[in-house]
């Protein structure tokens, strides 16, 4: 058994949680649901717009909740990040360190930890606009050789794509170190965008990885197809694992060989954020803690269930008796 279930490298961002009207969304022209970067100035400004509302503040990025899922199941987990030496880069590491998941993430200088303001509308749809700043630094330095080698699974985000080539040379190097390790590697595709316009490239590294996580939206861009299980199909012929996440109406997901369809659990929503990274998560923390692929899919599945009737992309409470609630079901 190797020392780590999961080692994620990702963007490190501080996630700032935003609920807002209808009427206050309007008029911001954002396209409801997407992600999309922005600069410094523009986060602040942003901010500024509502800076008499309550925020909530929590260590996050797309993987990095993933391996805090991992973390909170009783998995191990470690992360490797770019953050920047202020009170949010503190926050970060200290949160971390309470939740016992080895974090590599030097603190520089001169810049600012990145940030994403997570809006929330009454639908439940959540629109996020992120800044990098720090993250964009993630590179070749930030990949941790003995994390991958105690490690069962490398998870690399999709998102890291939109950092140009420093980022690119980094997961070059995750994905070489993994493969001389016997490491497995699993990706996320992140956003339809990622898809859209880093394309090329992330078909190069799905080619090189184990397992893929996709939601509709970015499984039908991906194979340029209009029918999701036609796009399961597609998607099994270039990877030899595929988990499909398709929202309310469940998952399709094929490992070792074998197909399974895990239905979701009905709820009513209140913030869709972190839905498919707790997924993702808890469905690596399944597969490397001896349970079947249809028991991991059906706790992710409760788990993401979980998420979403709350706001936030983190969990709280027993996570353990959720997870032995979905699997029992």
């Amino acid at each position: 058994m190797k020392k780590y279930d999961v080692y994620g490298i990702g963007n490190g961002i501080m996630d700032i949680l935003l609920s807002v009207s209808a009427e206050e969304f309007s008029p911001l022209n954002y396209e409801k649901g997407s992600m999309t970067l922005v600069s410094a100035e523009d986060q602040q400004s942003l901010l500024e717009r509502f800076g008499d509302r309550d925020l909530k503040l929590c260590s996050g990025g797309s993987t990095a909740n993933s391996v805090i899922g991992v973390a909170q199941l009783g998995g191990r987990g470690a992360f490797s990040a770019s953050l920047a030496d202020d009170k949010f880069g503190h926050f970060y590491k200290g949160e971390f360190a309470e939740l016992g998941i080895n974090l590599h993430a030097p603190l520089l200088k001169q810049t600012t930890t990145g940030t994403c303001v997570v809006l929330v509308t009454p639908d439940s749809e959540r629109t996020m606009r992120t800044s990098l700043a720090a993250a964009q630094s993630l590179g070749e330095d930030h990949i941790s050789e003995q994390f991958i080698r105690d490690s069962e699974w490398i998870y690399i985000e999709g998102y890291l794509l939109g950092n140009g080539e420093i980022a690119h040379k980094a997961i070059n190097r995750a994905i070489r170190l993994a493969k001389q390790h016997g490491t497995k590697i699993a990706i996320t595709c992140s956003d339809g965008f990622v898809v859209d316009i880093f394309g090329a490239q992330l078909r190069e590294y799905v080619a090189q990885s184990d397992l893929v996580f996709a939601n509709t939206n970015e499984a039908l861009r991906y194979t340029a197809s209009t029918d999701i299980d036609k796009a399961f199909i597609s998607l099994k012929r270039v990877i030899p694992n595929v988990v499909l996440t398709r929202g309310a109406e469940g998952a399709l997901i094929c490992y070792q060989g074998h197909d399974y369809k895990t239905e979701s659990f009905a709820c009513r929503p209140v913030d869709l954020t972190g839905a498919g990274d707790m997924f993702s998560g808890a469905f690596l923390y399944g597969i490397s803690n001896g349970y079947e692929p249809s028991q991991a899919a059906r706790g992710a599945a409760y788990l993401a269930m979980k998420v979403i009737t709350k706001v936030g992309a983190r969990l709280h409470g027993d996570i353990k008796s959720f997870w032995q609630e979905g699997i029992s079901q």
